[in-house]
């Protein structure tokens, strides 16, 4: 059925993934002459012409990289440190999250935004060790 949006969607056609977003969601999104693109998922296409606001979740690919098969882990670094690197906006689910996105010594924003359930103190851990995450991997 319609939606509210119908009119608004546009399905830019491929399998996603990196290579997609990169070069097929950023054709698009730039032949539509956006007035800002929203991120919802840790990266976004780095040739973007418009405002960008990215959505970071948590920096567990740093914090944890055992968690990640090393290929993954990689790709989830280096892509979420140069969207988040070119974004207007960063936003961020937790204050947790904030904290350790606030560490991160090459981001630009004076401001990363708490949007989202857990935005009240009382998510925040009581102590965030502030590390240098993205030394880690020479990308710094």
């Amino acid at each position: 059925g319609r939606t509210p949006f119908s009119e608004d969607v546009r399905v830019v056609p491929g399998s996603g993934g990196t290579w997609w977003e990169q070069t097929a969601l950023a054709g698009a999104a730039n032949r539509e002459q956006l007035d800002v693109f929203f991120a919802p998922g840790y990266t976004a296409p780095l040739r973007l012409k418009m405002p960008s606001v990215l959505l970071v979740h948590d920096l567990s690919f740093v914090s944890h990289p055992e968690w990640f098969r090393a290929r993954e882990g990689l790709r989830r670094r280096l892509f979420t440190k140069w969207a988040g690197m070119r974004a207007t906006v960063i936003l961020t689910v937790s204050e947790a999250a904030r904290a350790e996105i606030d560490c991160v010594e090459s981001s630009p924003h004076d401001l990363v935004a708490v949007w989202g359930a857990a935005r009240t103190s009382e998510f925040a851990p009581g102590f965030i060790e502030c590390w240098k995450p993205w030394r880690r991997i020479g990308a710094a």
